[in-house]
Formats: structure tokens, C-alpha cells, sequence
């Protein structure tokens, strides 16, 4: 079960774009591997990109 952090206005707090982005991100990558699961090949680029952005988004908001 995905979470959706931009679901309630709550939880999406004061960075809403971000939230958006997280969700955005998330969609991605279970397509990526509900494909990998139908028989796809892994694509470690969207682990990659999405690594590099949590990075920079703990960078930004601190941790």
C-alpha cells in the first residue's frame, strides 16, 4: 500500500511541492517495478534519480 503524502492538506504541512514531488516520485518507481515483476529488466537509473533527489531534498530541508 502506497502512502500518498499529499493526500491531506496535515500531512503535506509546509512543503506541499515536495510532497507532490515524493508522490510523483513513488508512482514511478512502483510502475518501474510492477514492471519488473511482468518480466521487465530492473532500470536502476529511477533507484539512481530518486536517491540523488532524497539526498537533496534532506540537503535542503535538513535532517
Amino acid at each position: 500500500m502506497m502512502t500518498n503524502f499529499a493526500a491531506d492538506r496535515d500531512q503535506r504541512g509546509r512543503y506541499p511541492q515536495i510532497a507532490n514531488e515524493l508522490n510523483a516520485m513513488a508512482e514511478v518507481d512502483q510502475a518501474m517495478r510492477e514492471s519488473f515483476r511482468n518480466g521487465a529488466p530492473w532500470d536502476f537509473e529511477v533507484d539512481r534519480k530518486n536517491t540523488k533527489r532524497l539526498k537533496e531534498i534532506i540537503e535542503e530541508l535538513g535532517n
